[in-house]
């Protein structure tokens, strides 16, 4: 096996122990940037119920950060747009929030759109930080989100138009005619790298295929324990490249 490989593994495996399951815990912020890759280069995001979809538009949300007025959906055509709902005191949210700034100013320069939605999980409880909007604006400030965020009151878009059964944070990655190409909820390691995948495919970079997989090792190496030997550098640019030639979103 890859030496690159074996130090995710290791890393990997120390993060379970050391924190229990991954669904109820918090994971090292050393790790954000994603951790071994699946084997097979395609995503679950194929699968999903929204691609090939519109997402449904919101109305009524009208308080917004770091944007002169509201955002709709329908403003948004004609660039890729990647749409994130969250909750300011969900786990995953929290953990995803710095590998989301990292990947703004990796892709926002070529084009990509970045907008957020915080969406309240228990919104009748008056108690609860993610129901008052200027809390919400202290963590959308302390996280260095630097894209329109905008308030869903009451959950009424995202949890109206969807249903109860939605996860945190939910992530949408829009083509420029409106329709999602991938979805994914939740976040993991191994999540951040099939995101970045996702975006590299409909954002690319300058290179041919080979530079190209090489720069995005280079992003992700970081959070991936990837030893600076010339063999683990390679492997995991082979084996991005080999997602990155799969079919696209």
């Amino acid at each position: 096996m890859e030496p690159w490989k074996i130090a995710a593994i290791a890393a990997l495996g120390a993060s379970i122990v050391g924190y229990g399951v991954f669904a109820n815990s918090s994971t090292n912020s050393n790790i954000m940037a994603g951790t071994l890759p699946t084997p097979a280069p395609t995503t679950v995001a194929t699968t999903s119920k929204y691609i090939g979809k519109t997402l449904p538009a919101w109305t009524g949300m009208t308080q917004w950060v770091n944007t002169p007025a509201p955002v709709n959906l329908s403003a948004l055509r004609g660039k890729p747009v990647l749409l994130e709902v969250f909750r300011t005191t969900c786990s995953h949210c929290q953990e995803a929030a710095p590998f989301l700034v990292r990947l703004h100013s990796r892709y926002a320069p070529r084009g990509v759109q970045f907008v957020g939605v915080q969406s309240p999980g228990a919104f009748n409880d008056v108690e609860n930080p993610e129901n008052d909007w200027n809390s919400v604006q202290s963590w959308i400030k302390e996280k260095g989100y630097t894209w329109p965020v905008g308030f869903d009151a009451k959950s009424a878009w995202f949890q109206g138009k969807f249903g109860k059964d939605v996860s945190y944070p939910s992530l949408f990655l829009i083509d420029p005619t409106g329709k999602v190409v991938f979805f994914q909820s939740g976040h993991t390691p191994d999540k951040a790298v099939e995101l970045s995948v996702a975006l590299e495919q409909i954002a690319p970079g300058k290179g041919n295929l080979s530079a190209r997989s090489s720069d995005l090792g280079h992003f992700l190496a970081p959070g991936l324990n990837v030893g600076n030997d010339a063999a683990s550098q390679k492997s995991l640019a082979d084996d991005l490249a080999a997602r990155l030639n799969a079919p696209k979103p």
